[in-house]
């Protein structure tokens, strides 16, 4: 029979594994949801903040409800993490509850062979102190692992729950803090006697003897192994003769897992569970007994002794299963894997049956209930091989109906969790949207562009009446020269010539010293044509400037047409013409004026010595001819360019014409300038940045809330 027990327990064991996986997988998938939903409430949070951001926003961010969905999907984390566990582990665990001094401990002892040396039973004083998990070892001796709690878990788990229920300021964040002096205890609350007991607690438990268990209490958890005969130190509490008490290693314990073997034989690969006794007013036990029957449980025995002399289901008893019924909830009945064991001592036979008789009455639901003596290890046995039988029967249905409802559970978050994500995806909808601002701001450009280079075109065409001011005022100051340093060679430079030369050498000598002094003031002429250029460049560049689109660089005048050349694309052909023509146009002295200064000036002052001039007879004569020929060739100078001097402004007139034809009229020319302002438009519109960062935002908000919605529509194998 133990070896079928054994074949029957292990399969059972094999087939849970074989779907381990999938809460697992389920319990991943919740932890990457988690972190992404918490990364889009952190998000909301800033949007909420944010003064830039409008009413609408902020009303449709506040009804975005991210941290109901992230406490849902906490509590689902526990469970899928609890059926996996429940899934994964190598014993099927049988959990031990029930209200302080009931047998509890009792049962434990008859069942695994352990004493009051390990796991001590008291009929006075609350003994267990601390969840212990019992295992069965085939040989060797008995020994446990104590798992301790850490400094920051102790005064988290352990001593923050007495501060927020005595109302006090804020928990301690360190020992250090913790054993300053306790604030006084509270008055005038609704429960004093209970307030008192809670305090009384913290006070002479915890605050009182911290020195005496402080030094187990490390900045990390830890396990550590210890032997038999300590195993009592670290499980239970023990108490003088006056009630008071003795030990004080428990209180730095999370729980201790005792490895012994077992009396009975096939049950090898049965875990008992002996959780906490409640009815005490320690805080945190009614917790610590729900997360033990939650995480490390497959059934119950709850244990109850009726009094002698009469007893009845109490407020006690119903706040007990009432808290059992909270490790699974509605997704396993606690009636569906829970048994009630009467303890009988040998006088309460009548009141055990009483108990059984009004059990129903006072809501308490088990799948049965036996009346047994703990003490007796033949009874205990009997009732642990009911459970096993039980279990072999019905665990695998009951796994089933347990994971369906899990399922269940979760489809529902999911739908909840689709709700609010739609309502984020919907809330920064239009977050940025910066394309309609943009093609308002391009088309006023393009009209306010059209508009500005016709009234350029208007104005430029009116000026070839009139000569250029920049060019005429050259030609004034070379003329003006001219006549102030005539470059006639004096009479004595002419004498020693035509001492040397004869009078005819010297007569020519003098005219061609004259001409090349001449014509070196007209070369300033070149300055005057840059300079009417440059106006009409600088003031091509100023409409630019107007439409805002100087902002893509920090270069003015001709420098910004030159900027524009370069950075216009090669693919976008008209503009990058355009602004290459205009930025490289030029008019050069050498190849337009120094011809018709030439001319005018050979005539007057003839460089050809193979043609024959009438020669003055002598040097005074000289002198005087030389006087009428600079008169006639400065004047002949003269007329011609005052009459060229529109010329500068015609050329001005076309160079601007040929620009605007290649920017604004060129076939493609309006596709190619919305694309040129589509790249520029953060720096020529610094309104669209803003925009542009607020799109940026709206994508990485809109692409978290896609991953989220595709992690949360995601299905287990």
């Amino acid at each position: 029979m133990s070896a079928e027990l054994t074949s029957k327990i292990a399969e059972i064991i094999r087939k849970r594994k074989e779907i381990a996986d999938e809460p697992k997988w389920e319990k991943e998938r919740l932890d990457s949801l988690y972190a992404k939903i918490s990364d889009l409430e952190r998000r909301r949070q800033q949007f909420m903040r944010s003064p830039s951001n409008n009413t609408d926003l902020i009303e449709g961010l506040k009804d975005i409800n991210f941290p109901k969905i992230l406490l849902f999907i906490e509590q689902e984390q526990q469970v899928w993490k609890n059926l996996w566990k429940r899934f994964s582990r190598d014993t099927l665990n049988i959990g031990v509850a029930g209200l302080a001094r009931q047998g509890k401990s009792t049962l434990l002892q008859s069942l695994t062979g352990l004493t009051d040396d390990e796991i001590p039973s008291s009929d006075r004083m609350p003994c267990t102190s601390v969840q212990s998990n019992i295992y069965h070892i085939s040989d060797g001796e008995t020994y446990a692992l104590v798992y301790f709690y850490s400094e920051s878990s102790f005064l988290k788990e352990v001593i923050a729950p007495y501060y927020q229920k005595l109302g006090f300021a804020s928990p301690p964040k360190s020992l250090a803090e913790f054993r300053q002096p306790l604030p006084p205890q509270p008055a005038n609350l609704p429960n004093p006697a209970e307030t008192e007991a809670i305090y009384t607690h913290l006070h002479d438990d915890y605050h009182a003897h911290i020195d005496k268990y402080s030094n187990l209490l490390q900045p990390q958890e830890r396990v550590v192994k210890i032997a038999k005969n300590v195993i009592k130190k670290f499980v239970s509490q023990e108490y003088d003769a006056q009630g008071n008490p003795l030990n004080f290693n428990h209180l730095a314990v999370r729980k201790v897992e005792i490895f012994c073997p077992f009396p009975k034989i096939g049950v090898e690969k049965i875990g008992l569970i002996d959780t906490v006794g409640l009815g005490d007013t320690r805080l945190g036990d009614r917790e610590r007994m729900i997360k033990a029957l939650g995480q490390d449980t497959d059934f119950i025995l709850f244990v109850r002794r009726p009094a002698y002399g009469g007893d009845l289901w109490g407020q006690d008893d119903t706040k007990l299963h009432d808290a059992a019924y909270q490790a699974l909830k509605h997704r396993l009945l606690l009636e569906e894997w829970s048994f009630m064991v009467l303890n009988y001592d040998g006088n309460n036979q009548k009141q055990c049956q009483d108990l059984e008789n009004t059990r129903l009455d006072k809501g308490i639901r088990v799948c049965k209930c036996v009346t047994a003596n703990c003490i007796d290890s033949t009874q205990a046995n009997s009732i642990l091989e009911e459970a096993i039988d039980y279990l072999i029967d019905n665990l695998v249905r009951l796994d089933t109906q347990y994971m369906s409802a899990c399922k269940s559970s979760l489809k529902g978050l999911q739908s909840e969790i689709t709700t609010e994500l739609e309502k984020a995806r919907q809330a920064l909808e239009q977050y940025g949207e910066e394309h309609g601002e943009y093609v308002k701001l391009r088309d006023q450009f393009m009209k306010n562009l059209y508009n500005k280079v016709e009234e350029l075109r208007h104005k430029y065409r009116q000026e070839p009446t009139q000569s250029d001011p920049h060019f005429q005022r050259q030609v004034d100051t070379a003329i003006e020269n001219c006549q102030k340093h005539p470059g006639i060679p004096s009479e004595e430079a002419i004498k020693n010539r035509l001492n040397q030369d004869g009078i005819d050498a010297a007569y020519f000598w003098s005219i061609q010293q004259m001409r090349t002094k001449l014509l070196r003031n007209f070369h300033l002429i070149e300055t005057g044509l840059k300079e009417s250029l440059e106006t009409k460049k600088v003031e091509v560049a100023d409409v630019f400037c107007q439409l805002g689109i100087s902002e893509i660089t920090q270069e003015k005048g001709t420098a910004f047409l030159k900027v524009m050349a370069e950075q216009i694309p090669t693919n976008l052909s008209n503009l990058k013409l355009g602004f290459q023509f205009l930025s490289t146009f030029d008019i050069l002295y050498k190849g337009f004026i120094q011809s018709i200064v030439w001319t005018h000036l050979s005539k007057s002052l003839p460089p050809n010595t193979n043609i024959p001039i009438s020669t003055p007879p002598d040097v005074k004569s000289i002198q005087e001819h030389l006087n009428t020929r600079h008169k006639e060739a400065v004047d002949s100078c003269k007329q011609a360019l005052n009459i060229l001097a529109l010329a500068p402004s015609e050329i001005g007139c076309s160079m601007v014409e040929e620009f605007s034809d290649h920017i604004t009229r060129a076939e493609g020319v309006q596709q190619e300038w919305d694309i040129f302002l589509g790249t520029k438009r953060s720096q020529i519109w610094p309104q669209l940045k803003e925009l542009e960062q607020r799109k940026q935002i709206q994508q990485e908000w809109i692409a978290l809330v896609d991953e989220v919605m595709s992690i949360n529509q995601k299905r287990g194998n």
